[in-house]
């Protein structure tokens, strides 16, 4: 069984089909929209960093389901509705079909789906660092431990979230509204600083003066690969536990067809793990690249 930072095991979720109804459909930028969903019977308990897994259509066009990080939860009490909230941009077939979705309209949802972010309370620090799109299944990580947090504690919370340009920068009011001191970095230098965020974070690795094992931190990351890969060798390199979120194309969501296998170490080799149940969310020391 995959063990975490804390030698806590992975917990498994048994998937569950729901009937949703969308209760908005809105745009937020170009071609990036945010669905909010009523779910009856509840969700039940939703960890940051799941996801679920939508049917866009009554019939097998388009065949698979598609994969949504949960970016914001509203209820989840257990004898009332949860209303949930994803992040989504066109990019094919199955997301431009979403684009046409009315309030009102039902749709099948299976979920919550996968293992979480383990949130570590004995650290004083977490760095939350999001590329893309791939900001979505922080949002609510962030909400999490800012609400875990007691006004009078010392613990810290920093943000950091990168993108090619300003134009991509969907999600990040809504991260300011629960974070005001965002840290941003763009590609072409349009906001924030100019580079990857991946140099935002050594910087700021530096600058906290927290290169040891001894002191208590937690990265917490998503987006592309290649991001993901430097952020795990920068996060090696300075003895820092940081769990990451793979995007990988998915197909049945619950690890029968084996779509999405990521590599993680074993011994002097590697072996192959589903990222919709074994994940998406790994220890970054585990992967094998």
């Amino acid at each position: 069984m995959i063990k975490r930072s804390n030698d806590m095991p992975l917990q498994r979720y048994d998937a569950k089909t729901h009937l949703a109804e969308i209760i908005y459909n809105k745009a937020i930028g170009k071609d990036c929209f945010r669905m909010g969903l009523q779910i009856t019977p509840s969700l039940g308990v939703i960890i940051p960093g799941q996801f679920i897994h939508l049917k866009l259509t009554p019939d097998f066009e388009p065949l698979l389901r598609r994969p949504f990080s949960i970016f914001n939860v509203f209820k989840t009490g257990e004898n009332e509705p949860s209303v949930i909230e994803i992040a989504y941009q066109v990019v094919g077939k199955g997301t431009r079909l979403m684009v046409q979705m009315k309030p009102g309209t039902k749709i099948d949802l299976l979920g919550p789906l996968g293992n979480g972010f383990l949130i570590n309370k004995k650290v004083n620090i977490s760095l939350l660092v999001g590329g893309g799109l791939g900001t979505a299944a922080l949002h609510l990580l962030l909400k999490s431990l800012i609400e875990s947090t007691p006004s009078k504690d010392n613990r810290k919370v920093y943000n950091l979230i990168g993108a090619r340009s300003k134009e991509e920068l969907h999600l990040v009011d809504s991260f300011r509204q629960l974070d005001p001191d965002i840290m941003i970095a763009t590609e072409d230098g349009s906001r924030g600083t100019k580079g990857l965020v991946t140099g935002l974070l050594t910087k700021l690795i530096h600058k906290l003066d927290i290169r040891h094992s001894s002191l208590d931190i937690q990265i917490y990351a998503c987006g592309p690969d290649g991001m993901i890969k430097a952020i795990s060798h920068i996060a090696a390199l300075n003895k820092i536990p940081c769990q990451v979120s793979l995007e990988q194309w998915m197909g049945c969501g619950i690890g029968i067809c084996r779509a999405c296998v990521c590599r993680l170490k074993q011994g002097k080799t590697f072996r192959y793990a589903t990222t919709c149940t074994d994940g998406p969310v790994f220890d970054a020391d585990q992967l094998y690249f």
